[in-house]
């Protein structure tokens, strides 16, 4: 099954994120989609950065973090608690219903979509990924 909408980037959405086999996660979690693009076969493809709502005091500088203190910002992210992300830990996956699951909270509207990226938060996320590259090139 494939969602009616299709995200874009910046959208906090709502993921299975895979473990290192590849095989779908056991719990959803917030994940940041910093691309969209079609597959071979027509069908959409997102790449998402992981999200995780533990260890926030280790902060390495190719994550960043989104949390209550952020006050505007953090709302139109719709995240239930403060959240890191990890530029180094991101994946393409098909945008369905296999690796992707209704958002908490928003039963009734049938999409994985949270929230946003606040565009002031935007060179937070930028830094971070910066850092992401130059570790991977070196």
């Amino acid at each position: 099954m494939r969602y009616c909408s299709v995200p874009t980037n910046d959208d906090i959405v709502w993921c299975l994120f895979p473990d290192l086999l590849g095989a779908r996660g056991p719990k959803p979690r917030p994940a940041l989609v910093i691309e969209v693009g079609v597959d071979g076969n027509n069908k959409t493809v997102v790449t998402v950065v992981y999200g995780a709502t533990k260890k926030l005091n280790r902060l390495y500088p190719s994550e960043f973090k989104i949390q209550k203190t952020d006050g505007a910002s953090f709302n139109i992210s719709s995240l239930a608690a403060a959240t890191k992300l990890d530029c180094n830990h991101q994946v393409n996956l098909a945008y369905c219903t296999t690796w992707f699951v209704t958002a908490p909270r928003q039963l009734y509207v049938n999409q994985p979509k949270l929230g946003v990226l606040a565009p002031n938060l935007v060179a937070r996320a930028k830094q971070a990924f910066d850092c992401s590259r130059k570790l991977r090139m070196s």
